[in-house]
């Protein structure tokens, strides 16, 4: 009994979730035409301590100033994230007369590919990676734990979407999921220690 309270649960609110997603079931509907093809696309990113200045310059392929390294040092924890997502996609609806003596049905098929990748890592490893060991000098940097990950698939989705005479949209959709490419890497622990010589 209480695993059906959950699924119900978890149904009910599905309506009101994107998972972050801005273009969702919602975004499939027809309005006043009777048929809608759409391509649409995204990406998201994040970090507990990475600034949208160096996300920037690392994917504009730009050195990264040591003014914009200092700010982001100092936002950091002693565990770190960051991740992001990108995806884009092909949809098609078309709206349906009547169903069930009803109207203001349509439905969907949605076509498209995603990526997803996440780490953690600790404010050491940061430091290490961008500014080098000299700050470590007779020390010990902790560089783990860190964890990153890397997901590539493509969703096929369809769908129904109901629009009530109140301008309120319900939308349910299935996906089927083909799973492309995964890279986990995950270290529980490393340490890297420097000489005050100059020699590990």
């Amino acid at each position: 009994m209480q695993r059906y309270l959950v699924i119900s649960i978890l149904i009910f609110f599905t309506g009101f979730a994107n998972g972050q997603e801005r273009f969702g079931i919602v975004d499939f509907g027809t309005d006043s035409s009777k048929m809608a093809v759409g391509i649409y696309g995204g990406y998201h990113l994040g970090s507990t301590a990475l600034t949208n200045r160096i996300y920037l310059d690392f994917l504009q392929g730009n050195f990264i100033e040591r003014e914009t390294l200092d700010k982001a040092s100092k936002r950091l924890f002693k565990i770190n994230r960051v991740g992001g997502d990108m995806s884009y996609g092909l949809f098609f609806s078309q709206s349906i007369d009547t169903l069930f003596g009803k109207t203001g049905f349509s439905y969907f098929v949605n076509i498209a590919d995603r990526f997803h990748t996440d780490a953690v890592f600790t404010d050491d490893f940061f430091t290490v990676a961008f500014y080098g060991n000299k700050s470590f000098e007779d020390d010990t940097a902790v560089l783990g734990s860190f964890n990153a990950n890397y997901l590539h698939y493509q969703q096929i989705q369809i769908g129904m979407i109901k629009t009530n005479t109140n301008n309120s949209i319900l939308g349910f959709g299935a996906s089927f999921l083909v799973g492309q490419e995964f890279f986990q890497l995950n270290i529980p622990r490393a340490n890297l220690y420097t000489s005050a010589l100059g020699m590990q």
